[in-house]
């Protein structure tokens, strides 16, 4: 057997190891940020250097997983768990969702979704890597006693662990593959499979999906919802009738605010005013921008594929997003001349600008000032707005 797979079957199957082991994961991690080498990290570690390893790499996942998770510090995640696992406010507002469900949960991976949903449901996770499997095991133990079960097998070989019926929802968080992101053919699994196999036995279904992808071409109706954190797109995930509550919906968080509706691209005049707002990417991605900014007088003031800005005489703050006020408008020509002037502490281009030029731009425009003074570029046709941004 691969010593590593020896090694975790041993955690899951001794408590006071797995604490032993824990400890040394933190102390693995603690001295990674402290600036050890790798080499050093882990040299008084009595292990063989294949498990010294492995702690490393949960050492990293620690370290990735912080500010994600609340927990942290006492998580099993290697390298691939830390980069995938959906966050915990993602995961907790999704349990919350299908509160009172019994979820089969195909690829759970480390088991992180899989045990937010067990708060509030019963789980069943079937997850193909062995490591990942026993990594879900030991996730679980830090979670205290759920109605969560995880199986080592693989989708659909092993499909007969799977206990489902009509009250079944079944989610999934497929592998993103190569090739288009809009293409369900790079998934693995592939959602339409998934849907193949249970169509018949099943409640509904759940996947992640890739933000760009269309989930018409599931070949089944339902509501795609667009998940943002603090403002950042975070999440698109598709729901499948009887689960769906709309055709498209938007989810804010922390602040839990949702935005349900027929999708509906909304169309604006051109130009520029005093008062600037990019509305939330969650709202605009979902087409839902209208059930909070329908019949306003609003300016389009720059559109690209990660934001939209817009502009009206007045603050509207009805639009959740960043609000700016518009201090000067002037050429990219006189930018710098402009610049000068207002002397700022920070430079922020809220637009594209090539990533090998970023900070030398950014650097190029900040004064070393006492005085906290950011300020935000955003492009509007051949002209640079510099903005100041405001809260209610």
């Amino acid at each position: 057997m691969d010593p590593v797979i020896e090694f975790l079957y041993d955690l899951t199957g001794n408590d006071s190891l797995k604490s032993e082991i824990s400890e040394k994961v933190s102390i693995v991690a603690e001295r990674l940020r402290s600036g050890w080498a790798d080499s050093k990290a882990i040299q008084d570690i009595d292990l063989q250097m294949e498990l010294k390893k492995l702690l490393l790499e949960l050492a990293r996942g620690r370290i990735s997983a912080a500010g994600r998770f609340s927990n942290s510090c006492a998580l099993w995640l290697d390298r691939f768990s830390s980069m995938y696992s959906t966050p915990e406010i993602v995961a907790r507002y999704r349990s919350s969702r299908l509160k009172g469900s019994s979820i089969v949960d195909i690829g759970s991976g480390a088991g992180m979704q899989s045990i937010f949903f067990g708060l509030s449901s019963t789980v069943q996770g079937i997850e193909e890597s062995e490591r990942r499997y026993l990594l879900s095991l030991l996730n679980l133990k830090e979670f205290g006693e759920l109605p969560v079960k995880f199986v080592n097998g693989r989708y659909p070989g092993n499909s007969e662990y799977i206990t489902a019926d009509r009250n079944t929802t079944v989610y999934s968080d497929p592998l993103r593959g190569s090739g288009r992101k809009s293409d369900p053919q790079t998934l693995e699994p592939d959602p339409r499979s998934i849907i193949h196999s249970y169509m018949e036995r099943v409640k509904g279904f759940v996947f992640d999906i890739p933000l760009m992808m269309n989930p018409d071409k599931f070949g089944i109706r339902g509501e795609t919802e667009y998940i943002s954190v603090d403002g950042i797109l975070a999440r698109a995930t598709f729901y499948s009738h009887p689960i769906a509550e709309a055709s498209s919906s938007a989810v804010l968080l922390p602040s839990g605010m949702r935005l349900t509706g027929e999708p509906r691209t909304m169309t604006f005049k051109d130009g520029i005013a005093p008062a600037l707002v990019i509305p939330d990417p969650a709202i605009v991605r979902a087409n839902v921008l209208y059930r909070v900014a329908e019949d306003r007088q609003l300016c389009l003031v720059h559109s690209d594929s990660r934001r939209l800005v817009l502009a009206s005489r007045d603050h509207d703050w009805d639009i959740p997003g960043e609000h700016f006020d518009l201090i000067s408008l002037c050429s990219e020509h006189s930018l710098r001349s402009e610049i000068a002037r207002l002397k700022p502490s920070k430079v922020i281009p809220r637009y594209s600008v090539p990533p090998e030029t970023y900070y030398r731009f950014v650097n190029s425009l900040v004064y070393d000032t006492n005085e906290p003074n950011p300020l935000y570029l955003i492009r509007n046709g051949d002209k640079i707005a510099i903005c100041r941004k405001v809260t209610r």
